[in-house]
């Protein structure tokens, strides 16, 4: 007997079983070869989920996400352009913050974090709920943020403010508007008050320098990937509110 179609409800986008089980789909078609589960109770026709980029892993989780979910951490960092090593990977964990919340977003795939706090800056990237550039950088200071058990090295941190204070190279030669202006992180930082990762987030923003094109620029091999001296505290010379702070339309 020949499969039967999917529904075209159900058809380019993640879906849960309930979805399914809506448009009159049961388990079993569920397991056809046509059909894959990224997560836990999420399907996705499998000439859909062909694209492993960031952008469409995060789509595939939108399912399981409720109103206090937002992709975090590195996954947010990912999300933002901001640069990081090691270099993305399909492989590697979506981070999703629980915001007001004790309780981790458990799945497969999924590295859970939480705040009973809702201090964290939060917005939406196209369809995703991801948090704010200024706080995503903060959060890469915290232990496992970008790789297990570690911290990041101060090079990439500093390497991710100069991105942030940097707006992205134009065809035509100009630079778009900054995602954050100086005086956003500053603020991101003194949100999170004495907690963990402050302190090297505030030598990172001491040697934040900008315009730059490439994390290299931020630290370059020959110089042993440090600042020079003539150059630490270049941020600390700018207004701290000059600048744009968002990229329009988000």
């Amino acid at each position: 007997m020949p499969r039967r179609e999917l529904p075209a409800e159900l058809t380019g986008f993640a879906f849960t079983t309930a979805d399914a089980r809506a448009h009159g789909v049961d388990r079993g078609r569920l397991r056809g070869a046509d059909v894959v589960s990224p997560h836990h109770g999420i399907h996705i026709a499998a000439d859909s989920a062909t694209d492993d980029d960031i952008m469409a892993r995060c789509e595939r989780l939108i399912p399981a996400l409720g109103p206090g979910h937002w992709f975090s951490h590195r996954t947010a960092a990912r999300i933002w352009g901001i640069p990081l090593g090691p270099f993305y990977s399909p492989a590697e964990g979506l981070h999703v913050l629980s915001v007001n919340s004790r309780i981790a977003l458990r799945h497969a795939g999924v590295v859970g974090w939480v705040t009973a706090e809702d201090a964290v800056n939060r917005e939406m990237f196209d369809l995703l709920p991801v948090v704010s550039p200024a706080d995503v950088w903060c959060q890469l200071a915290q232990r496992g943020a970008v790789f297990g058990g570690e911290l990041i090295a101060h090079e990439w941190l500093v390497a991710a403010s100069d991105y942030l204070l940097t707006g992205k190279r134009q065809p035509d030669g100009t630079r778009a508007e900054p995602l954050c202006t100086v005086g956003d992180l500053a603020r991101a930082i003194a949100r999170r008050g004495r907690g963990r990762g402050t302190a090297a987030l505030r030598r990172a923003l001491a040697d934040a320098r900008f315009p730059v094109d490439s994390p290299y620029d931020s630290h370059p091999p020959r110089a042993g990937r440090t600042r020079t001296a003539r150059t630490r505290g270049a941020a600390g010379d700018r207004d701290l509110e000059g600048g744009a702070a968002r990229r329009p339309g988000l």
